[in-house]
């Protein structure tokens, strides 16, 4: 049967393109042929292609072949980009030496430091030892720095919690631990803890106020909130 030259890419009486894999150079009767640049872990992509380097793209689990011409599996193309196998072993060498001398610099600086340490004790109960009481560095009301020597001065530390907001106020908890303080004193400090929990607490009055600003006049209610917060700051 006869039939007419088929362009480029084209072949068949019907001149349908080559399939996905194949090729034809030029203007005549002749039929497609398989491609062969392709590398290993890769595919064909198009069809109809006209010259011998057919398009290919490289398996899924492979950098894309914008990055990675010969589909290359990860530590073989980390190879190549070094510049070969002998680079890309003496780049790996250098890597581990760098990391051997941090290691022996963080190691021998770790030593340094515990031995520092175990004189750090015998340095407290020295000052704790001395008559002169001044060298003891005694916690005072205006100085709540916790620093190696005030360590005798210490026996537990309460924090706030919460935002000292309408929905969120302060509170102090009781979770402190129970052999911290004597059974007369843990229970005047659990009464200081409930009389401070209530006066932290934002009143009925002022939850009220910030309800009905919130509703009607809400551009407002910023304002009033942060206001109510100050005040109960400051009675605090």
């Amino acid at each position: 049967m006869l039939h007419s030259k088929c362009f480029p890419g084209y072949s068949g009486v019907f001149c349908k393109p080559c399939g996905v894999g194949e090729f034809k150079y030029d203007y005549s009767y002749g039929k497609c042929m398989p491609c062969q640049n392709k590398p290993r872990y890769s595919y064909y992509t198009k069809t109809g292609e006209d010259t011998s380097l057919c398009q290919y793209q490289c398996d899924r689990w492979l950098e894309k072949v914008d990055q990675n011409m010969d589909c290359l599996d990860p530590i073989s193309l980390q190879i190549q980009r070094e510049g070969g196998l002998v680079p890309g072993f003496a780049m790996f060498g250098l890597y581990l030496l760098i990391s051997l001398i941090i290691f022996s610099f963080i190691s021998h600086r770790s030593e340094q430091i515990y031995q520092n340490l175990k004189d750090l004790h015998e340095t407290l109960y020295m000052a704790w030892e001395e008559e002169d009481t001044t060298k003891r560095g005694m916690a005072s009301e205006t100085n709540f720095s916790f620093k190696d020597e005030n360590i005798w001065c210490h026996t537990h530390r309460m924090y706030l919690i919460g935002y000292n907001s309408i929905s969120y106020p302060w509170f102090i908890p009781k979770d402190f631990p129970r052999d911290s303080l004597k059974k007369v004193d843990r229970e005047k400090f659990i009464r200081f803890i409930d009389e401070y929990n209530v006066q932290m607490r934002f009143t009925f009055g002022q939850r009220v106020i910030f309800v009905l600003t919130r509703i009607f006049f809400p551009p407002l209610s910023k304002f009033v909130h942060t206001q109510l917060r100050k005040q109960k700051f400051i009675e605090l």
